[in-house]
């Protein structure tokens, strides 16, 4: 396995520039996953990686060694495509077969490549190839297919000897395109599974491209979310995920909730449109007059009118969201946000009367979105903490300080760090 490293990577095609000085570092035996939107530069990226396309600019190394003029079959790279790009007229074991054939032909003089050629990728293996094809069956589980051809199995089985193929000539760095695009969202979860588990057991570095949120925070080590050509966020997922840096990356990993913003006299944050404006604590010191927040649908907690709490908060949250609630905020859409009250680590918690004008049943979940003064926020909570919520009923929603994200106006990068504060110093997790 080798460490990849991208410098500067520039791609063109006539006046359009797809990708724009990308450069990463992909540790050795790390899963890293290129993400983002069609024509964001990812595939593009992947495809300069593999050889498949020349750089106008920039430079990528495996370890220490510049790829620039190596074509791709000496470039030591397994990649597996979201077509599977299997031979229909050969069985599984004469697909895995052909790379090794491949192998042989490269190292072979001229006339020893020609008698290659002309017989089955079978016929060309000794006894280690052989134990090869063993070993990547097994590897993905589909020993008793090696007689079938591609046609006689399904998507998932496809896919899976299409890894197998990529893993069996021992490439240096593993790259997927889109490899579970193909697929039905059921067999989509259990192949991500499938593809995490023989990569940690192989060891081998990955360089992985998709569009799909879920699947990139489910199986990656880091990820480098792409805009226009460009890295906007480099991270783990969880850092990804809770501290977005852009509005575009909020939106994009679906953080529903996201407003523009001002700040306030008070230190708190006003958000709203056209007269109608919510005031909100934040947990950070914000020097901007206009900046975007975010919170996640799960962080949003409320209270039936009545007081009954109907999403999981510690027991001093909650005692005073309840005292709250019965206080008076628990009116219809259109009242006045409140804010105050000590919820411990949650922070200044800040409250809106608003009513359930959307019930969405999601099996585990329920998402709800609730009106307050005009304003939309959507929610999820435990499906049985929800059993006795419906649509036009009153609610009190509960916001803490800590659980609001704030990041730039204009959907560019701080560049005072990588917290998506812009010019503010956080005051507590998120």
């Amino acid at each position: 396995m080798s460490r990849v490293v991208i410098r500067d990577l520039v791609k063109k095609y006539g006046t359009f520039t797809a990708v724009s000085g990308v450069g990463l570092e992909v540790a050795q035996g790390e899963l890293l996953t290129l993400l983002g939107s069609s024509g964001c530069g990812k595939t593009t990226t992947l495809r300069c990686v593999a050889g498949l396309e020349t750089p106008d600019g920039g430079e990528i190394y495996f370890d220490d060694r510049p790829l620039s003029g190596v074509p791709p079959y000496l470039r030591s790279c397994g990649m597996v495509f979201q077509n599977y790009a299997l031979f229909p007229h050969m069985t599984v074991e004469e697909n895995l077969a052909y790379g090794l054939m491949a192998e042989k032909f490269r190292s072979a003089g001229r006339l020893a490549g020609l008698f290659i050629l002309f017989r089955s990728p079978l016929a060309t293996l000794d006894g280690d190839g052989r134990a090869r094809i063993d070993e990547s069956l097994d590897m993905v589980e589909m020993t008793g297919y090696r007689k079938r051809k591609p046609g006689q199995l399904s998507g998932g089985q496809q896919q899976r000897i299409a890894l197998a193929r990529a893993m069996i000539t021992r490439p240096r760095v593993l790259l997927f395109d889109e490899p579970l695009g193909a697929l039905d969202a059921q067999l989509r979860l259990k192949m991500r599974e499938e593809i995490r588990r023989i990569q940690r057991r192989a060891g081998i570095t990955t360089l992985y491209v998709t569009h799909d949120q879920e699947e990139a925070l489910a199986i990656s080590d880091r990820i480098a979310v792409m805009n226009r050509g460009r890295i906007e966020q480099l991270g783990v997922p969880e850092e990804i995920y809770k501290r977005p840096r852009t509005r575009f990356i909020a939106d994009f990993i679906g953080l529903e909730n996201i407003f523009t913003a001002q700040r306030t006299a008070t230190g708190r944050v006003e958000i709203g449109t056209d007269g109608r404006r919510l005031q909100l604590a934040v947990d950070a010191t914000i020097s901007e007059s206009r900046f975007t927040v975010a919170v996640r649908p799960e962080a949003i907690r409320f209270v039936e009118a009545g007081g009954e709490t109907v999403s999981p908060l510690p027991a001093t949250a909650l005692s005073d969201s309840a005292a709250g609630a019965r206080s008076g905020n628990g009116s219809r859409a259109g009242s006045q946000s409140s804010t105050g009250g000590d919820a411990g680590d949650f922070g200044e918690i800040s409250r809106f009367a608003g009513v359930v004008t959307l019930r969405m049943f999601l099996g585990t979940s329920v998402k709800l979105v609730v009106r307050a003064d005009g304003l939309d926020f959507t929610v999820k909570v435990p499906e049985q903490m929800a059993e006795n919520v419906r649509m036009d009923q009153d609610v009190t929603l509960e916001i803490a300080a800590r659980d609001v994200l704030v990041m730039p106006a204009d959907g560019v990068p701080s560049e005072e760090g990588t917290d998506g504060v812009p010019s503010a110093t956080g005051k507590g997790g998120s």
